[in-house]
């Protein structure tokens, strides 16, 4: 199996200053033990790995690809209902999402080799399912929306919300103000805590809005700015 480390250490060969033949040699050799792996990855790994740009991209390939989508299917039992969600997408790509209901929810993504069957990936579903949904939204925004759009109202303020306002705030940089609408109202006020207090500086949010050079300043209860 592979974890997101095995990834991290990728990501430290490319950054090999000079000596080309020596970064080539370990990153063709990482690359080939790393083919008929597995990866395993945490909610808290998706958020470290996690690029908007590539989401937004993989997003529109998926929407505009031939695609095999087949209803999600119920099983029931004693203990609660599973939730399967299979999907292919070109040649390629193949997975599943399994949701287990019981007292909470409870989900994970399994991606497969469609050409050989293999399982490829195993990875937390609720921040995947949070950033697929908002980039669905991105991409309508893409263009249906002003260009120079300069205000953002979200309505609901969980780990969806969430995601929605970050991927509006980096893909429309001229929003510099966001209005939040929750029927909890404490719960607005966790979710401005959690983007701009410095007590929440490991929060899962301010991770992803300082990889994406992001930055928000609160104004009031349900109002807050953004700055570049």
């Amino acid at each position: 199996k592979m974890s997101h480390q095995d990834t991290d250490l990728l990501k430290l060969i490319q950054q090999i200053e000079g000596q080309d033949d020596l970064k080539q040699a370990l990153l063709q050799k990482v690359n080939k033990q790393l083919q008929n792996c597995m990866v395993m990855m945490s909610n808290d790994a998706i958020i470290d790995h996690t690029n908007f740009s590539k989401v937004f991209d993989a997003m529109e390939l998926c929407v505009t690809s031939k695609k095999v989508e087949p209803l999600r299917h119920h099983l029931k039992t004693p203990s609660g209902v599973t939730l399967v969600m299979p999907a292919a997408v070109g040649n390629d790509q193949l997975g599943m999402k399994v949701l287990s209901i019981r007292d909470s929810l409870v989900g994970n993504v399994v991606i497969y080799d469609q050409q050989s069957g293999k399982m490829k990936g195993l990875l937390e579903a609720s921040m995947l399912t949070a950033i697929r949904t908002a980039a669905g939204s991105s991409i309508s925004a893409r263009y249906l929306a002003s260009k120079d759009v300069s205000q953002l109202s979200i309505i609901g303020t969980g780990l969806e919300g969430a995601l929605h306002l970050l991927q509006m705030c980096f893909l429309f940089p001229s929003i510099k103000r966001v209005a939040l609408f929750n029927r909890t109202s404490s719960n607005i006020d966790l979710l401005i805590k959690q983007l701009t207090c410095k007590s929440f500086f490991d929060h899962p949010y301010q991770r992803l809005a300082r990889s994406h050079h992001l930055s928000f300043s609160s104004s009031s209860s349900s109002l807050f700015f953004v700055s570049s």
